[in-house]
């Protein structure tokens, strides 16, 4: 009793109440129902103890008091062309769950949220959990309108763009609007697009709903145009979620104040349960921000740690998905989820192994000891440290000896081998150590006729097929060849030429059946003749068929070998059966072999014309039998 009477509490045991008078004369009650047995805090003014914000008690009311004013920007709902309305069946529910669906159709209706309505549209309703009650409250299921929406473009910032700004800072103050999307009107004539249909009748809304898609983008774009004068000084922005920073306690009143009343201008309302205000630390967006960096929220960490071990690809992309949003707290992100993500590629088998396992438990292990990151100052200089491994590249951003951020990702399959870079890169860079007479020309020899290369770069030109042997027509001039040999000394014009084809050839065996060109520029369209020249000589265009099976010389990968890898053509005697004799040139090597009880001695020959790696095995016994010369010395 002494304890109670010393810090002035009060029990009121008929009420189920406990009072307690504050240093400035409020009093602060907590209720408990008998029949609930929950407990309830009561506050009369909780923004009288606070500095600046004890002067705008209008902008934290208990509820929004009604419908939005009329604002320059209206939610609009703009469908895909030739989209019919969509009606669709309401979801059953449990009597308990019609009772809270009752209640918040209720409360809507006398805030004038939603209407009445004969849409020919409707959509289903869900209950959903609110975050800081047990209560929950309606949301109707949109997916099938957002399908046939044309989507808003509008961006959203990028998180790490957000914390980048907070250099330097050391108070803060964080604003939740309350309800933000009800702040925001829609437009009359969209007003019938979001029926929803329930138990107790059809009812659609005045005020932009949530779970439609561009929403978001909506909200954003208001509350851009309020803060737009403030943004990337000490107001970051991030749809409903308002942050304050400042870096000294005198800068933080003015940018408090100024925040405050742009929120009472436009009535825009927030809820001071989630709102924080002169503190050095804070919670935003899943990061814990202060003057000391950027830290990981290990409230949000925990969905992440206690993550049940994914047994299909879509259980193993969702947990990437959550931890990937932490990637910058942890070094070599890509390389420690390789083994996972290896699981979602095409065609893979996703077969959870050891490996995998191994991974899956470093990655929520680093992220329970992921480090706090020093916030950039953008005057001072950054230091990058970059490391390749096989699978991926990893980034350490620092300044003044502190980690900024990490950044890493995996290598893309085209990635995984080296490149030449060219004669060009070659030359220029050689340039600056060596020089001799020729450099260029060398350089440029040596990578055109690189071996590696020939064989591996990428063809430009269409594929060749196999080479195919014309038949042997079965009577002569039934089928010809035919193909223009140019840069040759002029000698009778193409006319007298024709009319000697024609008089000679045609006359006796009458016109070919086929004709087969190698279709060279000869055969093509020629501008100053206004046809191609097969046409002016036969007076008929050149109908060869679409896929042409030959393949002709000029098809063929060129090649273009190493010098010192040719065999030497000089002395070559070619009969007349295209032949030509070898001849042992000397012995390489030389060993034995042992088959049975024999031992045979052997010999390494090269012969004339060929390289030594093209050097044969010959039993020694036969080779001095047929080349005595050979072994003479």
């Amino acid at each position: 009793m002494d304890t109670l009477k010393k810090w002035g509490v009060k029990i009121d045991c008929a009420q189920w109440t406990v009072h307690r008078a504050t240093s400035d004369g409020q009093e602060v009650g907590i209720s408990a129902s008998s029949s609930s047995g929950y407990l309830h805090q009561m506050e009369a003014r909780p923004t009288d103890d606070i500095r600046i914000v004890c002067d705008y008690p209008d902008v934290f009311p208990d509820e929004l008091p009604g419908m939005p004013p009329d604002r320059d920007i209206e939610f609009l709902i703009e469908l895909l062309p030739g989209i019919a309305p969509i009606a669709m069946r309401q979801y059953r529910m449990a009597p308990v769950e019609q009772d809270e669906v009752k209640k918040n159709i209720d409360e809507l209706l006398a805030k004038g949220f939603i209407r009445r309505s004969s849409s020919p549209w409707s959509f289903p309703v869900l209950l959903v959990e609110k975050k800081d009650t047990d209560m929950k409250r309606i949301c109707v299921d949109y997916r099938a309108l957002n399908k046939v929406t044309i989507k808003n473009k509008y961006p959203l910032p990028r998180i790490d763009d957000l914390f980048d700004q907070l250099q330097g800072a050391c108070v803060f103050s964080k604003i939740d609007l309350r309800s933000g999307y009800h702040q925001l009107k829609i437009c009359p004539s969209d007003i019938p697009k979001t029926a929803f249909t329930t138990k107790y009748g059809l009812y659609e809304y005045t005020v932009m709903p949530f779970g439609l898609t561009n929403a978001s983008a909506y909200f954003m774009q208001l509350m851009n145009s309020v803060f737009t004068d403030c943004l990337d000084k000490f107001v970051v922005v991030f749809i409903d979620n308002i942050l304050i920073y400042s870096k000294t306690e005198a800068e933080h009143e003015e940018h408090l104040r100024l925040v405050l009343q742009r929120l009472r201008e436009h009535k825009l309302y927030t809820k001071f349960s989630k709102c924080e205000f002169w503190i050095d630390e804070v919670i935003f967006l899943g990061h814990v921000v202060s003057k000391g960096g950027i830290a990981v929220d290990l409230s949000k960490v925990s969905t992440v740690t206690n993550w049940k071990v994914p047994e299909i690809p879509k259980e193993i992309r969702g947990f990437l998905g959550l931890a990937g949003y932490f990637w910058r707290f942890i070094e070599n992100f890509s390389k420690i989820a390789k083994p996972m993500t290896s699981l979602l590629e095409n065609d893979a088998e996703c077969r959870w192994t050891r490996v995998q396992q191994a991974a899956f438990d470093e990655l929520k292990k680093r992220l329970t000891i992921a480090p706090a990151l020093t916030l950039p100052n953008q005057q001072k200089k950054i230091i990058i440290y970059c490391d390749a491994y096989r699978n991926g590249l990893g980034c350490l951003l620092t300044q003044e000896g502190k980690v900024i951020a990490y950044a890493s990702r995996q290598l893309r399959k085209h990635e995984a081998y080296s490149i030449h870079p060219g004669s060009t890169k070659i030359y220029y860079d050689l340039k600056e150590r060596f020089r001799w007479n020729g450099m260029e020309h060398a350089v440029a020899e040596y990578v055109a006729i690189y071996d590696t290369c020939q064989r591996v770069k990428a063809e430009h030109q269409r594929p060749a097929s196999l080479l195919q042997p014309l038949k042997v027509p079965e009577w002569k001039w039934e089928e010809i060849t035919m193909d223009f040999i140019v840069d040759l000394p002029r000698t009778q014009k193409g006319a007298k030429l024709a009319k000697l084809y024609i008089s000679r050839i045609v006359c006796l065996h009458g016109m070919p059946k086929r004709i087969i060109s190698d279709r060279d520029s000869q055969f093509t369209y020629q501008a100053s003749l206004k046809m191609s020249p097969f046409e002016a000589l036969y007076g008929k265009r050149c109908r060869t068929p679409l896929f042409w099976n030959l393949t002709g010389e000029k098809q063929l990968k060129k090649c273009l070998r190493v010098p010192e890898e040719q065999a030497p053509l000089e002395g070559l005697e070619v009969q007349e059966d295209l032949t030509y004799t070898e001849h042992p040139v000397k012995i390489l090597d030389t060993s034995e072999r042992s088959t049975g009880n024999k031992r045979i001695k052997m010999c390494r020959v090269q012969w004339s014309h060929h390289t030594e790696a093209e050097a044969t095995w010959e039993r020694e016994d036969e080779s001095k039998a047929a080349y005595p010369a050979l072994f003479a010395n």
